[in-house]
């Protein structure tokens, strides 16, 4: 018998990679119910087309981890030049500042090109959907306006929450 612990739950892979992204989804769809007007139907199909949203979040989350991983390589940037001007230089310690600086530097570079990749993603899932996914003019296609953006959109949250803790 196991005995896991809120830690080991939140801690997992599969809440991280899969619980998450699916939570997220389903927050997205109650968030779009619960502030439509009550003389309508609580739930609509539409209420489903989050998928945009989920990438618009990936997005900005990918964004805030950049950054955060910008400000650290400065602060090491920092710490090496006041190691350099020691007059005790370590070199051991300078040494794993600048592996720890270049490889924060190394994921920025690549992470314009990654958060590049996701706009077009975003903007090439809402021409589509702004296209084809359109059933009439006031109700989306199921497959073509929902069902498909929703998988792009929690697949792409799924990636993102991989890179960023890589």
């Amino acid at each position: 018998m196991v005995n896991m612990t809120l830690i080991d739950v939140l801690g997992s892979s599969a809440f991280r990679y899969l619980a998450l992204p699916l939570m997220s989804a389903g927050a997205g769809v109650l968030l779009k119910c619960v502030t439509r007007n009550d003389q309508y139907a609580f739930f609509k199909k539409e209420d489903m087309a989050v998928g945009p949203q989920l990438m618009l979040t990936s997005a900005l989350t990918f964004a805030t981890v950049t950054t955060d991983r910008a400000r650290s390589a400065v602060t090491m940037n920092n710490k090496i030049s006041v190691a350099l001007k020691s007059d005790q230089l370590d070199k051991e310690v300078v040494g794993n500042l600048q592996t720890s600086a270049s490889a924060a530097v190394a994921q920025i570079m690549a992470a314009g090109w990654t958060l590049l990749l996701i706009v077009v993603i975003l903007w090439g899932v809402t021409a589509f959907v702004k296209r084809s996914g359109w059933k009439t003019e006031s109700e989306l296609h199921t497959t073509y306006g929902i069902a498909i953006p929703l998988v792009i959109g929690v697949g792409m949250l799924m990636f993102v929450t991989a890179m960023v803790s890589a």
